[in-house]
């Protein structure tokens, strides 16, 4: 039987952050919802900690893109990071350790792969520490792992001033787990104890964040949650691996937008369309049909990789596909419309860009995107930065992370120095993430793409061998 991908939120409430959407999805009413850094050890390629800042240096340049942080006025945010480096540098490992959180939380589905060339790190911990953004706020979430089980667990509030706040704390392997006994007023002994049992007797194959999601725990819920939501809804990865098909509300809500700015994208595609689809081709059982038609839900996409939704039209489940149509050779739209799975893959790729450039500017949304270059263009990745920018300087609150190949952005005309990071290998096998701004000769004037295409600043391949 497959899985039904279901987006289902906390009911609308008067003093609540959080509505239903239309569609059924939770919506976070706050607007910095943004990434600060991210830790990471013992992970893939990685072996030593690894730390990736998305705060802004000193620097002067372009200073109307950046994220103001309202709780810190010395403190803003980048909106855009650009990771370069060769093959097997790392870049994807550090994609797949974002992605890992999010498995780790909302799935409970623990990283199984330490680093491999070192025997000491297999009896190591695989650690993440992510800092947040969140209601103006920062926040500091941390978990650590080793053969499938939790070794600790933090949640921290960090404060501009004053010492930071931790609102738990937990070991399961010594069966430690403080709280912050401020989350409770005196006559709520009650609750505090139950919290506090609750943390202990949890398993260590769980996380408290995790169990927090199913289990309202007085006092913890109301923080637990910032860091799911954000997690669930906020950061949102594309893996390179991707399958190449596009699906989504984005596309159901701006059927109109994804048509005209494929269209002016030189794609071919005059128009998408959508067409009705026989409900017992798209992968769910009737059981799980009639659960949704059933549901709050307004709209439902099959996890399965089904190029397919569903909707309710007059209480009544109906399924649809998207297509697109081209021009025939006398100039006429083709009727019937192209499967999506006919469309090339630069094509597909950019369609799964647009929400990027789409979003509304109150949507707050941090995105990761691996290989943001692939079959594309130069002048069409370039032109979609740009575009994403121009966003940003008109106050869009927004992150956008991406890894590429693409040398012709590494221009300063373009991005900040500070924007820039390289993955490189060095002679041991390992893993590192070093932003330009180590480097010495990476200056305002520095032509930064012959640099990089040189060596001089790492992240390219050593060919030698490969010649003689």
């Amino acid at each position: 039987m497959s899985k039904m991908k279901t987006y289902v939120g906390q009911q609308n409430e008067k003093k609540s952050h959080f509505v239903l959407d239309k569609m059924g999805r939770t919506v976070y009413l706050s607007r910095e919802v943004m990434l600060v850094n991210f830790a990471f050890s013992n992970f893939y390629s990685f072996r030593d900690k690894t730390e990736f800042s998305m705060i802004a240096s000193k620097i002067q340049a372009d200073k109307e893109s950046l994220i103001p942080v309202p709780s810190n006025k010395h403190m803003k945010l980048l909106p855009i990071s650009a990771v370069y480096g060769g093959n097997a540098s790392g870049k994807t490992n550090f994609v797949r350790a974002l992605f890992a959180v999010k498995q780790t939380v909302l799935e409970g589905k623990f990283p199984s792969l330490p680093f491999l060339l070192d025997a000491k790190c297999h009896e190591t911990p695989t650690s993440f520490t992510l800092t947040i953004l969140v209601d103006n706020e920062m926040w500091e979430y941390h978990i650590s792992l080793l053969h499938e089980k939790v070794q600790r667990e933090t949640l921290t509030q960090l404060r501009m001033h004053g010492e930071p706040r931790t609102i738990f704390d937990r070991k399961p392997e010594e069966g430690f787990f403080v709280m912050d006994e401020t989350l409770y007023k005196k006559d709520e002994a009650r609750a505090y104890s139950f919290a506090q049992q609750f943390g202990k007797s949890l398993t260590a194959s769980t996380p408290l964040l995790t169990a927090c999601e199913t289990l309202d725990v007085p006092g913890l819920k109301p923080y637990t949650t910032r860091i799911i939501h954000w997690l669930k809804h906020t950061l949102k990865i594309a893996p390179a691996e991707a399958e190449r098909k596009f699906i989504g509300f984005d596309l159901l809500n701006n059927q109109g937008a994804y048509s005209r700015a494929l269209s002016a994208a030189d794609t071919g595609i005059r128009e998408l369309v959508r067409t009705p689809v026989p409900l017992e081709q798209t992968g769910l059982s009737r059981e799980e049909i009639e659960k949704f038609r059933l549901s709050k839900l307004d709209a439902l996409i099959p996890s399965s990789g089904v190029n397919c939704y569903l909707i309710k039209e007059a209480g009544v489940v109906k399924a649809y596909k998207w297509g697109a149509q081209h021009a025939d050779t006398e100039g006429e739209n083709t009727v019937p419309s192209f499967p999506l799975e006919l469309e090339s893959d630069g094509t597909m790729h950019l369609m799964n860009l647009l929400p990027i450039l789409l979003e509304k500017q109150d949507a707050g949304s941090v995105y990761v995107m691996d290989e943001l270059d692939r079959s594309m263009h130069p002048n069409l990745t370039r032109f979609l930065i740009e575009q994403y920018l121009r966003e940003a300087r008109r106050g869009r609150l927004c992150q956008l992370i991406f890894t590429t190949h693409d040398a012709m952005l590494l221009d300063q005309n373009l991005l900040r120095r500070d924007e820039f990071w390289v993955a490189e290998r060095t002679l041991q096998n390992v893993s590192q993430l070093i932003p330009f701004s180590d480097y010495s000769e990476v200056r305002k004037d520095k032509d930064l793409r012959k640099s990089y295409l040189q060596g001089r600043l790492g992240g390219v391949p050593d060919l030698q061998d490969f010649i003689d």
